[in-house]
C-alpha cells in the first residue's frame, strides 16, 4: 500500500510540474505605459533612476522615448513579438535614423498596475554593459482605429531637407520622434502625450512631455483619416494654414 502511495505521489508531482511548465502566460495588453523607475546594475553596482518615459505596445509594434542624462534624446521603435512571458523587440528606428541587426529578448512579469521588464547585458552606445529592471505603470489600454507604428512620407516641399519622422499611436497616447538635417545641422526631438479620438473623425493630441520645451502643453485638433494605400492623413490648421502630413504604416 505504501509503495502504491509513493508511486501515486510521484505521478502527481511530475504531472503538476508538467502542467506548470506548459502553462501559457497571457500576452501583455496593448497600450501605453509610464515608467515608474529603473534599477540599473553595472559592474556589480546598482542604482535606481526616475525618468519621464513613455512606452507604447500596439499591433506587434513598440516605441519609447525619454531624455537621457548623457546623450539627450533617446527614442526607439520596432517590432514586438510576445512568446510566453518574453517580448522579443527588434529595433527598426532610433533617434539617429534606421537601424538593423539587433534583437532583444525582454522578460516581462505582469503586475496589478502594469509590468516589470528585465534586460540583461544591454550594450550602450559607448560600449558599456548594463542589466536593467524597469517598473512600468499602465497609463491606458484604450484602442483606436489609428493604433500602430507609422512613418511620415516626405512631401515635395520638404525635399530640400533631410526629415525623418516616426509616430506611434496606442493606449490613448502618442509618441513622435523626429530627426532633421538642414545645411548639415542635425536636430533630434521627441514628443508624447494624450491622443483622444472624437466621433467626427477628429482627434485631440496634447503634448505633455517633449525634448523641445516650447511644445509642452500644446493641444492640437487633427482631422484624421485612413486611406486605401495604407497611409494615415493628418490635417492640422495652424495660424490659418492647412498642413497635411501623410504616414505609411510600418
Amino acid at each position: 500500500m505504501l509503495k502504491k502511495l509513493l508511486i501515486l505521489g510521484s505521478f502527481l508531482l511530475v504531472t503538476g510540474c508538467i502542467g506548470q511548465a506548459d502553462r501559457e502566460i497571457p500576452k501583455l495588453p496593448d497600450g501605453a505605459y509610464k515608467l515608474e523607475y529603473v534599477q540599473i546594475t553595472e559592474s556589480g553596482i546598482s542604482s535606481k533612476e526616475f525618468r519621464n518615459q513613455l512606452k507604447i505596445y500596439s499591433n506587434n509594434r513598440y516605441m519609447f522615448a525619454f531624455m537621457h542624462p548623457q546623450i539627450g534624446v533617446d527614442a526607439g521603435a520596432g517590432l514586438a513579438n510576445w512568446n510566453n512571458g518574453v517580448m522579443t523587440e527588434i529595433p527598426l528606428f532610433n533617434h539617429n535614423g534606421s537601424v538593423n541587426g539587433f534583437k532583444f529578448d525582454v522578460t516581462i512579469d505582469q503586475t496589478n498596475t502594469g509590468f516589470t521588464q528585465s534586460l540583461v547585458g544591454l550594450i550602450t552606445e559607448d560600449g558599456r554593459s548594463l542589466d536593467m529592471i524597469e517598473t512600468w505603470e499602465t497609463a491606458s489600454t484604450e484602442k483606436s482605429p489609428y493604433d500602430g507604428l507609422w512613418q511620415r512620407v516626405i512631401s515635395e516641399e520638404d525635399s530640400d531637407s533631410e526629415i525623418f519622422e516616426i509616430k506611434m499611436i496606442g493606449g490613448g497616447h502618442f509618441i513622435t520622434m523626429t530627426r532633421s538635417e538642414v545645411e548639415k545641422v542635425i536636430e533630434k526631438n521627441f514628443h508624447f502625450g494624450n491622443f483622444k479620438t472624437m466621433d467626427n473623425k477628429q482627434v485631440v493630441q496634447k503634448t505633455f512631455t517633449s525634448s523641445d520645451e516650447t511644445q509642452i502643453g500644446i493641444e492640437e485638433i487633427l482631422s484624421v483619416g485612413l486611406v486605401k494605400d495604407g497611409l494615415i492623413l493628418n490635417s492640422v490648421s495652424e495660424n490659418g494654414i492647412e498642413i497635411t502630413s501623410r504616414y505609411k504604416k510600418i
